[in-house]
């Protein structure tokens, strides 16, 4: 492995975690509220105040943590070298798209779609540095592949949004540019977690057949599982 030791995957940690609690902040909208009485305010503003930020604080935690622990990862497979960025920029953009998912089924394109550009200009550079631009256009031919894969699935089962096709071209770029079996192994434990979650909750009576499953999550965990591969 190349890189910095210690230093340099502390470096990477850092930056991520700082990134994705920005992205985090920049993405997140104040949810609407049903009209309440200025009495009823006056009653529960304190309490919701400090709901407020502690639910604030506890998701800024996890996803800083969820970041560094991400990025560790990444550096550790990959070290220091061209593709790293790549690596961190998936692992800042992830847990902020995961948590807004699953607090609220949406997948904010202000953050899915310059994750995505910066993405493919990072791999794009590193292309150019190593002189392989096989893998730039193996990792286009990814990122559309596994666009139209879940385009599909939207199309027949009505249980995959707009924003899940496009994180598709996200999540497919990074294992695409590693390779083809690091591609398949991204979408294959990505639809094995969705599947599993979906089985376990419907087994436990969380949810029915008919309720919608974030599937963001399950992507962003397979494109992890497939660029550690």
């Amino acid at each position: 492995m190349t890189g910095l030791g210690f230093g340099g995957g502390a470096l990477a940690c850092a930056v991520t975690a700082v990134a994705a609690v920005a992205a985090d902040v920049f993405s997140v909208h104040p949810s609407g509220a049903p009209a309440v009485s200025d009495q009823e305010q006056g009653n529960a503003i304190a309490v919701s105040d400090a709901s407020t930020r502690r639910l604030a604080v506890s998701r800024t935690l996890v996803i800083a943590l969820s970041a560094v622990t991400a990025s560790a990862l990444v550096y550790a497979r990959i070290g220091w070298t061209a593709p790293l960025p790549a690596g961190c920029c998936l692992c800042a953009a992830g847990p902020p798209l995961a948590a807004a998912d699953l607090a609220e089924h949406r997948l904010p394109d202000k953050l899915t779609l310059p994750a995505t550009a910066v993405t493919a200009a990072v791999l794009a550079a590193a292309s150019w540095h190593l002189h392989d631009f096989a893998a730039l256009g193996r990792a286009a031919i990814a990122a559309a592949a596994a666009a139209t894969f879940f385009l599909a699935l939207a199309l027949i089962t009505r249980q995959v949004g707009g924003g899940d096709v496009k994180l598709a071209v996200l999540t497919g770029m990074l294992p695409g540019w590693l390779g083809w079996n690091h591609l398949v192994l991204a979408l294959l434990s990505g639809l094995l977690l969705a599947a599993l979650s979906a089985g376990v909750l419907m087994a436990t009576r969380r949810i029915s057949r008919r309720d919608p499953l974030p599937l963001g999550p399950f992507l962003l965990a397979g494109a992890l599982i497939g660029t550690l591969a």
